[in-house]
């Protein structure tokens, strides 16, 4: 007997091939690879060719992997509006916070930011793949993200876009987000999402980089400058090439060890 849907409690997970991360925000690994594939390094450092994303079956129901199908065509139009940031300079304003550049989010507001991403972190938390066994939230906080999502997602696009002006609560973490400051095939990041430190967790993908912290104690002062929480807009913070490339440098050896 398959289990119940994941989101809804109520379903049967009866859905083949659902995507753990948004395939929007994976596939431009996979552009311009020969052959259309990508590397994953897996542990001991073995190193494999993939040609997608993972996906998993049986952890949703037809009806809510159309629901968040809903959100996530939503938001790639967003984000993809965002990477393309030096060409509306009237939408994306850069400015600078200690020496550090940053615009912000006006297109999309606080909640749709939240929806998306925590789908993101949440589906991550609940994965049974061994690629993501390092990103694990509190059964308490998964119920709190899954609620969160299971209330605000519609089978219908615009009761879902009628719907998000009343939405008046939502769980609150502390969060950064990061995007490379020039999009460029050189400056092509990985994929991969783990606790990096006692309830601080990173998603990077490709293009994009969001840590949450799921207490208040594990913010240090480094990323309290950059927090989002409790902010009516999102800040974006545009990191260099040395550093976009250093960061996915760090992971990669790291991987390998």
């Amino acid at each position: 007997m398959k289990p119940f849907c994941k989101l809804c409690l109520v379903n049967v997970a009866d859905k083949k091939n659902s995507h753990i991360i948004s395939k929007f925000l994976v596939k431009g690994i996979f552009e311009n690879a020969p052959h259309k594939c990508a590397i994953q390094i897996e542990k001991k450092g073995i190193s494999i060719k993939v040609q997608d994303s993972t996906k998993e079956h049986y952890l949703f129901c037809p009806q809510c992997e159309k629901r968040m199908s809903i959100l996530e065509s939503y938001f790639s139009r967003k984000l993809s509006d965002l990477l393309d940031y030096k060409s509306r300079p009237d939408l994306y304003k850069v400015l600078s916070l200690k020496g550090q550049k940053y615009t912000m989010l006006k297109s999309i507001s606080n909640i749709e930011f939240y929806l998306f991403f925590y789908l993101q972190a949440w589906r991550l938390s609940i994965s049974n793949s061994p690629n993501f066994e390092n990103f694990k939230f509190s059964i308490e906080i998964e119920e709190k993200i899954r609620s969160f999502l299971d209330l605000n997602l519609e089978l219908d696009h615009q009761m879902f876009i009628e719907n998000l002006k009343d939405v008046n609560e939502f769980p609150e973490f502390n969060n950064c987000f990061v995007i490379p400051e020039e999009i460029s095939k050189q400056n092509k990041g990985i994929v991969t999402a783990y606790e990096f430190f006692k309830d601080s967790y990173l998603i990077l993908s490709v293009n994009f980089a969001f840590m949450i912290f799921t207490s208040d104690v594990s913010l240090n002062s480094a990323f309290k400058e950059f927090n989002n929480k409790n902010k009516r807009h999102i800040k974006v913070f545009l990191g260099n090439n040395e550093s976009w490339q250093n960061l996915s440098n760090s992971i990669i050896e790291e991987l390998k060890s």
